[in-house]
């Protein structure tokens, strides 16, 4: 039984080495890279390292500037991903109507793009954030949208996600 804690507690730690070294790596490299979708892609990386971490704050620090390098070059795919992670934030933050904002914004976004998997992502995660902000009817609406697209891509993962809410 105590090997068994201790290979655990060893594990734990590894894994979190590993993840620190990915965002320091990624960091360096963020700073060398030319002003261009790759360094909005890279922001995006550390964004979700970030948010796997529960380091909101950092995480927010990152948003801002993906989400005025995407502006400034134009980058919609890189501008809806970083809203729909600011949304994803709020609503952990249970800061529910910046997080229908936000995500609505990405969607629209991923609507000019005419990216199905994602809106149907969104849909899933808005439904369940409007629900919980209290508009039920809204909430369901768009948690059922998300759910029948999500079917037809089995994206088990994120099915999961809506059922469960």
């Amino acid at each position: 039984m105590r090997k068994i804690l201790v290979l655990t507690c060893l594990f734990i730690s590894l894994l979190g080495f590993s993840q620190t070294k990915d965002l320091e790596q990624l960091t360096i490299d963020l700073a060398f890279k030319q002003v261009d979708s790759s360094k909005v892609n890279t922001c995006l990386e550390i964004i979700n390292l970030h948010y796997e971490a529960n380091a909101y704050d950092l995480a927010l620090k990152y948003i801002e500037q993906s989400e005025k390098l995407s502006k400034t070059i134009k980058f919609d795919k890189g501008l809806a991903q970083t809203l729909y992670l600011k949304a994803l934030i709020y609503s952990k933050k249970e800061e529910h109507d910046r997080a229908v904002g936000y995500y609505t914004e990405s969607k629209r976004l991923y609507t000019i793009l005419n990216d199905t998997l994602n809106i149907a992502k969104i849909n899933s995660k808005l439904g369940v954030t409007k629900i919980k902000a209290g508009d039920y009817k809204a909430g369901i609406i768009d948690a059922l949208s998300g759910i029948q697209q999500l079917e037809n891509k089995k994206l088990d993962n994120d099915l999961a996600y809506a059922y469960k809410n």
